[in-house]
């Protein structure tokens, strides 16, 4: 995976084909993945895009916004 350029989102924001790559590694369709530290979303985006379900959670308002939006 390509190390991606900084996010003007979040300043480690992971990319997403890797984290694609993780989660069909570890993980059933229709099973669900949880993040403790959501931050730009990007887990929950790999998670919509492999079938599996996200749980999130983020208590950075800025980043709860980014998310969302």
């Amino acid at each position: 995976c390509p190390k991606p350029n900084r996010s003007p989102f979040h300043p480690t924001q992971k990319p997403i084909s890797l984290l694609r790559r993780l989660i069909l590694n570890s993980t059933s369709l229709g099973d669900v993945v949880y993040d403790c530290f959501a931050g730009s979303g990007s887990l929950g985006i790999a998670c919509e895009q492999t079938g599996r379900k996200a749980i999130m959670v983020e208590r950075d308002e800025e980043y709860c916004r980014t998310i969302v939006d």
